[in-house]
């Protein structure tokens, strides 16, 4: 749409937005899914190389601690991590809900499918 200024109005029908607006907010959208494939390209990277990390811990590897969880059941009900790409991308060894992908739960990265 070009030329004259156009405005859309919200589904609450009390905030007009225009048209720039929501095409940014659109190009917003994309780019969080980039930044998501992106993040979870270069944790597949690191998965197959960790270098002095833990790939499953992701603590320094003199401070793994995936031996004593070995031997546990895995999970019953079907359990769902979901992180957000920046979270992936530092992989910080304090974060805990890795750990539960030890036990079958699965990951999942916010703003990629």
């Amino acid at each position: 749409m070009s030329g004259a200024s156009s405005h859309l109005v919200s589904s609450k029908g009390m905030t007009e937005v225009t048209v720039e607006e929501v095409e940014a907010q659109e190009e917003l959208r994309w780019d969080l899914g980039r930044r998501a494939e992106k993040a979870w390209e270069r944790y597949e990277a690191f998965r197959a190389a960790p270098g002095q990390k833990c790939a499953d811990c992701w603590l320094l590897t003199q401070y793994c601690c995936c031996h004593l969880t070995s031997g546990f059941a895995p999970l019953r009900p079907h359990v769902v991590v979901l992180i957000h790409h920046t979270e992936l991308d530092q992989r910080r060894g304090s974060n805990t809900a890795k750990l539960l992908l030890q036990y079958g739960a699965e990951l999942l990265v916010w703003g990629f499918e």
